[in-house]
């Protein structure tokens, strides 16, 4: 009896575990033509090859413009609502889709462009509330001394609740500019949280490392060192309009 029991609600979990998930949905993210909705699918120990980009390589030249001070609006949503954020409610209806959240962080890389390792990303943005099922765009308020660049990489990484997933992460990686920000480079930084894959970090006592408990709301303080003006080199803050 106990046996059936147990084989009953392993049956009544499969469907849980079967079911789509979320993802970013922009022109710019990587894999977007070439892998489709399977961008949606978690990464963990046993993706391999999919371990950082999900297995992608820049193959788009479309960029996504991120303005230093702006709250930009992300549409994160499931697989079946690819190419379709708007009418994203009509497709994504399944809580078991967003792991009870846990927080989605949006992080930038200034170097490596193209080609960035995972050491490459700085978190500039987290939002405790995503992913949710609508509305299903996600604010990421942008820190107001973010470096300009003209061509980066940035990603969306997202840690599922322990109480509704396995040991797993999800990550979209995509092409980036900042406009409206400071001339500068970002001195240290905090690494997006990399869990259930191959080098990542695991969890403790109090459960897995998850952006809405490890990192604040928001926009993320960020340390600049700017340019002097002439020279391209590190310096003090600088006027922008020096006579």
């Amino acid at each position: 009896m106990q046996l059936t029991i147990s084989l009953t609600t392993l049956l009544l979990t499969l469907p849980l575990l079967a079911s789509a998930h979320m993802m970013l949905d922009h022109p710019s993210v990587w894999g977007r033509k070439s892998q489709g909705s399977n961008l949606e699918t978690p990464l963990n120990r046993k993706t391999g090859k999919n371990w950082p980009h999900h297995g992608a390589k820049k193959d788009t030249s479309e960029v996504m413009e991120l303005k230093a001070g702006q709250d930009e609006k992300l549409p994160i949503i499931c697989g079946e609502a690819l190419g379709k954020a708007d009418e994203a409610a009509k497709f994504c209806k399944t809580k078991a889709d967003v792991h009870m959240g846990g927080g989605c962080a949006l992080s930038i890389a200034y170097n490596n462009v193209g080609k960035p390792t995972k050491n490459d990303f700085i978190v500039i943005s987290v939002n405790h509330n995503c992913p949710q099922l609508g509305p299903f765009t996600h604010s990421f308020p942008m820190p107001e001394n973010l470096p300009d660049c003209e061509e980066c990489t940035c990603a969306w990484t997202w840690i599922p609740d322990e109480r509704s997933s396995a040991d797993e992460m999800y990550m979209n990686t995509f092409n980036c500019k900042v406009t409206g920000g400071e001339q500068g480079k970002i001195q240290g930084g905090k690494k997006p949280i990399y869990f259930g894959v191959e080098g990542g970090v695991k969890g403790g006592k109090g459960g897995r490392p998850k952006y809405k408990t490890k990192f604040p709301n928001g926009a993320q303080k960020l340390k600049v060192q700017l340019y002097n003006m002439y020279m391209d080199v590190p310096t003090g803050r600088q006027k922008k309009n020096l006579t």
